[in-house]
Parts: structure tokens; sequence; C-alpha cells
């Protein structure tokens, strides 16, 4: 079977074209997912680099060389942009342009640009950048998550990078790859064919990376309180039903509620209110963490399920999830935390808070019963909260998980 050349950019062309306007019909309909405008974009480019390169020999150079290679640049310009989308980054718009800019200042030189090889060699090198700039993009994205995905399309733009380089070489060693464009060149055929099926799979590879971290961001958001950006009730409860009942670890619930928060919002008004629950839960968030780095063996961070979580159960409430070691260090990790809250001063609008938070601490063993943990650290809080406030009680719980 014979490949034929200009069918291939037909085809390629006609494929562009129904991608362009699908994505295109995507953004239109959801504006602020702007990564569909981007592969608008760049599928767009695509179709009429591939028309424009179609012209050769029927219209002018400035048409058919400069201008169609100007579209096959911008293709992975801005395909670029769609990648920093998805790996969250900015789109910096110097990078948008560059390639186009280094490009057309080549063709400003008259022997470069008489020299079909070196030209070809110079469009190439350019596109080899953009695509190992997106690599780079998707490798770096470690706090992106979905490792196998990145992976898979920093492949992918690595075999396209190694296309674009063999490409070069082929096309410095090949006087005749692209002209004239009519005859049969097998290698020409290889190569479009190539390209084509490695830009569809970038843009799969793409799509599905937005597609699943934008419902990882979901999933994240349905867990996590607003306000503050901890856990939220559910969340917690979650993690503690998992650590205790499931991985079958022992642990201490500490359960914490702001002394007199009431005052604070009636006082100061609930933007204050707000304001000093942040400012709570990142002290917290603080203490935790110092926690888990105290835990880690040699500079390592602990395993998930030994870690210390914290979570918002609601209102001035919330709870740790502290790793098990003993009743007398749960009870002095509690204490150290009741003393760094008193110690706290949060600013507000010209004026100064400070409150105190009362605690109750229930230890368990492996495979206790949750909700009867809950209810032993919400008794001890209880205790704490008649006793006089900014203070903490220790509680043991023995109830079994059934």
């Amino acid at each position: 079977m014979t490949l034929d050349l200009p069918t291939l950019f037909i085809t390629s062309a006609v494929i562009d074209l129904v991608t362009s306007l699908y994505f295109l019909l995507a953004w239109l309909s959801q504006r602020g997912r702007r990564i569909y405008l981007w592969l608008a974009a760049s599928s767009g480019c695509a179709t009429f680099g591939c028309l424009m390169f179609m012209s050769r020999n029927a219209a002018p150079d400035w048409i058919a060389v400069w201008l169609a290679s100007i579209c096959f640049i911008q293709t992975f310009a801005f395909f670029l942009a769609a990648v920093r989308i998805v790996v969250r980054k900015p789109v910096r718009p110097w990078t948008l342009w560059v390639g186009a800019i280094v490009w057309t200042g080549a063709c400003l030189v008259p022997p470069l640009y008489a020299a079909e090889q070196v030209r070809n060699a110079v469009s190439s090198v350019i596109i080899t950048g953009y695509c190992v700039a997106m690599c780079l993009d998707f490798f770096r994205a470690s706090g992106l998550g979905l490792r196998f995905g990145r992976l898979m399309a920093g492949a992918v733009l690595l075999l396209d990078a190694a296309l674009s380089v063999w490409t070069i070489v082929f096309s410095l060693r090949n006087p005749g790859i692209v002209v004239p464009l009519f005859e049969p060149n097998r290698w020409s055929a290889i190569m479009l064919l190539v390209n084509l099926i490695t830009y569809l799979i970038m843009l799969l590879a793409v799509t599905t990376l937005e597609l699943d971290t934008e419902a990882s961001m979901q999933r994240q958001a349905a867990r996590t309180d607003s306000l503050t950006g901890l856990l939220n009730r559910r969340a917690f409860l979650e993690a503690a039903s998992d650590r205790i009942v499931r991985d079958r670890q022992p642990a201490a619930l500490l359960m914490l509620d702001i002394d007199h928060f009431k005052a604070i919002n009636d006082g100061h008004g609930h933007a204050a209110g707000d304001a000093a629950l942040r400012a709570f839960a990142d002290e917290v968030a603080r203490q935790m963490r110092d926690l888990n780095d105290r835990r880690g063996s040699g500079g390592a961070p602990p395993r998930r399920k030994d870690a210390a979580a914290v979570g918002r159960l609601g209102g001035e409430e919330f709870a740790c999830l502290l790793p098990h070691g003993s009743r007398e260090r749960a009870a002095a990790s509690a204490e150290a935390l009741r003393s760094a809250v008193a110690r706290m001063r949060v600013e507000v609008e010209g004026a100064t808070l400070s409150f105190t938070v009362s605690a109750g601490l229930a230890v368990a063993e492996a495979g206790a019963d949750v909700d009867a943990l809950l209810r032993q650290a919400d008794r001890a809080l209880y205790e704490a909260k008649h006793g006089g406030r900014d203070r903490v009680v220790v509680v043991e719980a023995t109830a079994r998980a059934a």
C-alpha cells in the first residue's frame, strides 16, 4: 500500500478542523474552561498550516512557506498554553509568540530562506523546543498527582520531540523532502502520518489529564472546609475510621473548642470571627505538621496511616487524630497545642484578638469504635469547658468496634 502525501494532508486538515470545531463549541458552552479555547486554536492552526502548505507552487511563498510554518509553530505554542493550564501554571504570553518571532527573523535572512533544508531545520528546532517545554512541565508537576497520566503525556511529547529531531536530520540529508509535494515520497508521508497520530494522542492525553485533575479537585473540595482549608467533618471521620478500624491502628482523638467564641463574633463582628477561626486552624495544622515531622524517621515523612490529621467538625469545634505513642505523649501534644493557642494574637481591622481553647482527649487501642471514641472525646471536652476552660481533659476509651 502506498501512502499518498496529498491525501494525508487533506485527511489531516479535515481531522484538525473537526477537532478545532469540537473544542471551540466546548469552550463556548463552558467559557471558564480556557483549555478548550487553546486546544481549539492549536487544532485550527494545524488545519490552516496543512491547507497553506498544500498551496505550494500555486500560492506565493510567503503563504506556502512562511505563513504555513507559522501555523505549525503556533499549533505547538497554543498547545503549550493548554498544558500550562493542566499543570496549574500561569500561561506566559511571550512563550506563545517567541517561536513565530524566531522563525520570522530567520526568514528575513535571504541565504537561510533560500536554503530549503536549513529552513525546515529551523522550524523543526522551534517545534522541538515547545515539545521539550511541555514535557518538562508535566514531569515537574509532582503536586498534581496523576503520575501515570503525566508520565504518559510526557512520553508522547518526548516521542514528538525525537520525531522533530529526526525530521531535522532527514531534511538536511534529503533536499527533496517537501519539494515537489505531489511526487511520491514515502518517508515524507510516514512522517506526516506519525505526526498526526502523535498529535491526536497528545490531545487525548491532555484532555484526559484535565478531566482527571478537575475531578480530583472536586473530590478535594468535597472533603475540605471552605473557610479553614482543613478536612470537613465527613472527611475527618472517614480518616479516623480508616486509621482506627480498617488499618487497626491505635490512636488518640482530640476535640477542640474555642472558648467564648460567641463573644468574639458579638464584640468584633463575623469577619473577625472568621479571621480567628482561620488563624486557629493554621496554628493547629502547624502543630500537627510539627508532630508529623518529629515522628518521621531519618528525615522521611511518616506513613499516611501514622500521620496526624486535623479537621473542622463545625462552628468553632475542631478535632485532631493523633498518632498513638502513649497516653502521656498524646496528652503532652494536646497541652502543647493548648499553650500555643493561648499565646496567639490575631490582628483584625486594628484590633488584637486573643483567645483560649478547651480540649478533650480520648485515647484508644486498635479496633475501637469510632463513634464511641468521639463521644468519649466530646465528654472530656464538656468536662474541660465546665472545669474552667483553657485546659485539657483526658479519658480512656475502651469501646471496641463490632
